[in-house]
């Protein structure tokens, strides 16, 4: 290798490795990142895929490693023990997939318990909607219904209040201030005043 490759290698690295800390890199960033501290064959190994996973936090067994590569090899039709970019993508994804579905399992939650959950959310907002329409669709346009909920609003309030002072509305009313109230209404009327 002469030094200009040294060089560019090395000014590739200092940016492949800016993009990891930012936060940014693709797969092909990581890829590259791991032949070039390998044998820069254009191929990433086990070994050199195991690193890799050990550095970004995965700690994986020679079994996961091989199931990985398995599953890879599986949709390449490729024999060999490398991958190319296209499999590492297909690796990283496979594994991110793996660690979805093992924290899930260890919160007790499978994919079924999602799907039913998402189905439940899914109609309690389509109902929550429905019911949001209907109630505009009420108060907005005339109609028998909209009477209806319009009329049942002063009734239900009517009767909180009268449950809320804690006597019965018979047991308001007396004789005494109904005839009170009558006499009074009747001065009133026959004033000479008026």
């Amino acid at each position: 290798m002469c030094i200009r490759d040294r060089y560019n290698d090395r000014a590739e690295w200092k940016e492949i490795m800016m993009r990891v800390k930012e936060g940014k890199a693709s797969s092909k960033d990581l890829f590259r990142l791991i032949d070039m501290t390998g044998n820069s064959n254009g191929f990433v190994d086990k070994g050199e895929f195991t690193v890799m996973c050990r550095r970004l936090g995965n700690e994986l067994s020679q079994h996961r490693v091989n199931e990985i590569f398995t599953e890879v090899k599986k949709h390449s039709n490729s024999k060999d023990t490398e991958m190319n970019v296209e499999e590492f993508d297909q690796a990283l994804m496979y594994l991110s997939k793996k660690n979805v579905l093992m924290s899930l399992e260890y919160l007790g939650i499978n994919l079924s318990t999602l799907i039913v959950m998402l189905v439940t959310l899914i109609a309690l907002l389509l109902l929550l909607f429905t019911f949001i329409f209907v109630g505009i669709n009420a108060f907005s346009v005339g109609g028998a219904f909209g009477a209806a909920v319009n009329s049942s609003i002063p009734a239900g309030a009517g009767l909180g209040l009268s449950q809320a002072s804690g006597k019965k509305a018979s047991d308001q009313l007396n004789d005494e201030a109904v005839n009170e109230t009558v006499q009074s209404t009747n001065k009133i009327l026959t004033s000479k005043y008026i």
